[in-house]
């Protein structure tokens, strides 16, 4: 039993157990912390490389930035707020509660996989600056923002049906848009990755489309319209501009690709 933690935890306590903030606390067990917390546990910057022992309840925050976590196993099973682990050695998510009512972020971890994850985040999502390949395994449901940048990412498949805030994947290895969602209800991201090509499922930006710094990425206006992206706005290496700039060409190649289609349907030797 370490009796120094004990006694920084019992220096920090209230009656009532609520707010705790042990930051800073040099802590490297939670032996004899409150098993509910009425409020937020805020464990920033120690050095506890296990959650055991860890409160079980807390009805607010749960932050635990920049310790030597390796794994979040013995994790609280209930969180009503935010659940924060960034800035750790992460390497699996095994162990999280199922449902997170706030916004979950495991940036600046050592993760390859999301298994593990929470089904459902109440607000945002954030995986960036990980090593992740792929993002099988993450959340049935985000209800904002999802951000996934500044990792290995080859593919967007395997990412939620919808995204109903933004979505960032800046900073992987994506050569297309494949495996994107058709609609995004707020700005999206993908600059510097490899892509040579705007394909996929995408259609609908509600805010501004970003696809600089992709150098292999050529005539990025004519992709945009040929693969029939609507955006507010667009960000490009070479301009910006608005939908309403493009909204002539844009109807006139989706008027001419119908018309191709139709052509090909029935065929009746006239052409198009």
């Amino acid at each position: 039993m370490n009796f120094k933690n004990l006694d920084k935890i019992r220096n920090i306590t209230n009656e009532n157990n609520t707010n705790l903030d042990c930051s800073s606390k040099y802590l490297s067990s939670l032996e004899g912390i409150p098993q509910k917390i009425n409020g937020d546990l805020i464990l920033d910057y120690n050095y506890l490389k296990s959650l055991k022992y860890v409160s079980e309840v807390i009805t607010g925050d749960f932050i635990c930035r920049s310790n030597r976590l390796l794994s979040l196993k013995n994790a609280p099973k209930e969180v009503g707020g935010d659940f924060i682990c960034s800035s750790n050695h992460i390497k699996s998510l095994v162990g999280i509660q199922k449902k997170i009512n706030g916004t979950f972020i495991c940036a600046y971890n050592k993760l390859t996989t999301l298994k593990g994850r929470p089904l459902e985040v109440g607000e945002s999502f954030g995986c960036m600056r990980n090593k992740l390949t792929s993002l099988e395994y993450r959340p049935k449901i985000v209800k904002k923002h999802f951000t996934c940048s500044h990792n290995k990412l080859t593919t967007l498949k395997g990412r939620p049906k919808e995204i109903f805030g933004i979505f960032d994947c800046s900073d992987n290895n994506l050569t297309s848009l494949e495996g994107s969602p058709e609609t995004i209800k707020g700005n999206f991201t993908c600059s510097k990755n490899e892509l040579t090509s705007l394909k996929g499922n995408l259609k609908v930006v509600e805010g501004i489309f970003d696809c600089r710094g992709n150098p292999e990425l050529k005539n990025v206006k004519q992709q945009i319209i040929e693969n029939q992206i609507i955006a507010f706005s667009y960000v490009t290496d070479k301009e910006t501009f608005y939908f309403k700039d493009i909204k002539e060409e844009f109807e006139k190649y989706n008027l001419l690709k119908n018309k191709r289609e139709i052509g090909n349907k029935y065929d009746f030797g006239y052409g198009f």
